[in-house]
């Protein structure tokens, strides 16, 4: 008598659950290590344009400024971290006219996290997640300021990431 067998049998089945579940784990995996290889890339992204703000601010109204209306920053070769300083408001023949209020840069705001300008009442927050902002000029070269800003974000998953950006500010005569 031939038996004709219609179904699977027991082991047929265990070996066909097994490979589905190793490939749905695989898929799991992929996703999530996907999942967090996106959020970091933001967090990298945002952090990036808070210290090209940074950058962009500083130097830009840096370069206007003069090495004899900077104070708080002295060519000693000593990071700051914030400095004071005036821009010019016009020019006659070889003389500059100044802007006799100050402006500063400095770290404020919540946890101290923000680059901040002060300029006469006007506080504006130029760059989130900045925890350290430095400033100094050397003996040697007191018209070029060299700065240096760090910053730092988590991810939603609690992976920390960590930027730091440095550049260099030729002041005007």
């Amino acid at each position: 008598m031939n038996k004709k067998s219609s179904g699977f049998t027991l082991i047929e089945i265990l070996i066909a659950a097994l490979i589905s579940l190793i490939l749905l784990a695989a898929l799991f995996l992929i996703f999530f290590t996907g999942n967090s290889s996106w959020q970091m890339g933001n967090v990298r992204i945002e952090l990036q344009q808070d210290l090209r703000r940074a950058m962009d601010w500083t130097s830009d109204e840096l370069r206007q400024s003069g090495s004899s209306v900077i104070s708080g920053v002295p060519s000693d070769g000593t990071p700051y971290n914030t400095i004071t300083f005036r821009i010019p408001t016009g020019v006659t023949g070889t003389t500059i006219s100044w802007d006799p209020t100050q402006i500063q840069y400095s770290l404020g705001g919540p946890g101290g996290r923000q680059l901040l300008r002060t300029y006469a009442l006007d506080q504006r927050v130029l760059a989130n997640n900045i925890t350290s902002f430095e400033i100094r000029r050397q003996p040697l070269t007191s018209a070029i300021l060299e700065v240096a800003l760090e910053a730092e974000k988590s991810t939603p998953k609690g992976i920390l990431i960590q930027l730091k950006l440095d550049f260099e500010v030729k002041l005007r005569n």
